[in-house]
């Protein structure tokens, strides 16, 4: 969720609980199979410093904290063995401080270089200490033409924890010539790394929970690659006050790859108010490993994003 405290301020808030399976197979022995649970909760401000508007340099301070828990349930004993009880939480809390410069080119032309730079602090069962994040990007917007191309990437300057890593580098490339979100919509992206991003937009653009409580070897280095393609048409529906959009995607990565299809349904459109205030999806996705002797997974997901 996200609030509007003014002009120049918004606050910002986001939860989660998990369940699952933990399997633990110990050589030769029987495998150990606990349950296993995971929630977070992150909260962050971002107000702006200096507003430049559209041409001019803009500077904002933002800041977050996330709490993340994990817990496994004890395996008394019998053929399988015996597993204790775990319990892990981890903590981190940024102030950073983010420059944007738009550069008009001409004819709606737009080239947008960005650099934040934050002091972080991470607490709890991983690494602990303080830290410095940079990062920075580059867009290019060409209205006229629906294109547009952004270059992330996010890194650990230093960390007080000996061999912390933490980088990411993201590139992507969007197609959408049509207006209000009709006609075509074609969508190209890169990823090296972990997160290229921090706080809030990290958070919501994450689709797993792959190294979101301790840096892990995906995050670490930019050894983990994955490239997502998305295709869809939006269409004009109930009487052209909403518009609907078929998608599919494919994701591939060294870990398998994945194949979804979807729609999306927006208020708006072209000549219509309130456009992008209301917005339902669903998907259904297969994911299969490129271990072969890990089965296919099948996914159904609905997604509601409303603004009031």
């Amino acid at each position: 969720m996200r609030h509007a405290l003014g002009d120049r301020l918004e606050a910002w808030g986001a939860a989660g609980y998990g369940v699952g399976r933990l399997t633990l197979k110990p050589g030769a022995a029987s495998a150990i199979r606990t349950d296993l649970d995971l929630w977070m909760a992150a909260a962050g401000l971002r107000g702006a410093v200096l507003d430049g508007g559209r041409d001019a340099l803009t500077l904002t301070a933002k800041t977050d904290a996330t709490i993340v828990g994990t817990t496994t349930e004890a395996v008394s004993g019998g053929r399988a063995g015996r597993l204790a009880a775990a319990k892990a939480r981890v903590t981190r809390l940024r102030l950073g401080l983010e420059g944007v410069l738009p550069v008009a080119l001409g004819s709606g032309i737009a080239l947008t270089p960005r650099l934040e730079i934050g002091a972080r602090h991470d607490g709890g069962d991983a690494e602990t200490g303080f830290g410095i994040d940079l990062g920075g990007g580059l867009s290019f917007a060409h209205p006229g033409r629906g294109i547009r191309a952004e270059l992330r990437g996010r890194g650990l300057l230093s960390h007080a924890a000996k061999g912390f890593r933490e980088r990411g580098v993201s590139g992507s490339l969007s197609w959408q010539p049509g207006s209000g979100g009709r006609g075509p919509r074609l969508s190209l992206t890169q990823t090296l790394g972990g997160p290229s991003s921090g706080g809030a937009d990290a958070l919501f653009g994450r689709p797993t929970l792959a190294g979101l409580a301790a840096d892990d070897r995906g995050g670490g280095d930019l050894g983990r690659r994955r490239l997502e393609a998305r295709f869809g048409y939006g269409l004009a529906v109930f009487g052209n006050r909403f518009t609907l959009t078929p998608e599919a995607g494919l994701g591939l990565s060294e870990a398998g790859r994945d194949m979804s299809l979807g729609w999306r349904l927006a208020r708006g459109g072209a000549g219509t108010p309130g456009g992008g205030a209301l917005e339902l999806s669903r998907e259904a996705r297969r994911r299969e490993s490129a271990d072969d002797h890990i089965p296919p997974e099948h996914l159904l997901g609905f997604l509601l994003n409303a603004r009031f």
